[in-house]
């Protein structure tokens, strides 16, 4: 099966293009060697982190916010 598309998304609120941040975090080797091949040196590690913490943030909120809900339940 080919590799999806790197196709950006023109994001003019972003200041220009941008790929999709599922498409990066379900194929980041995919993503970054198509990056080289434009030799603009982007490194999507610290990218992935990021958005691996963010993501461990909101399950977090959503665990404590579920807690609340079932204090006031009790309430």
């Amino acid at each position: 099966m080919p590799p999806p598309p790197l196709s950006p998304k023109i994001d003019p609120e972003a200041g220009g293009e941008m790929l999709d941040l599922k498409l990066i975090r379900e194929n980041p080797e995919e993503v970054e060697r198509r990056l080289r091949t434009r030799d603009d040196g982007i490194r999507l590690d610290g990218l992935i982190k990021l958005d691996e913490e963010r993501r461990s943030l909101i399950r977090e909120v959503e665990e404590l916010r579920a807690k609340r809900n079932e204090g006031s339940k009790r309430i």
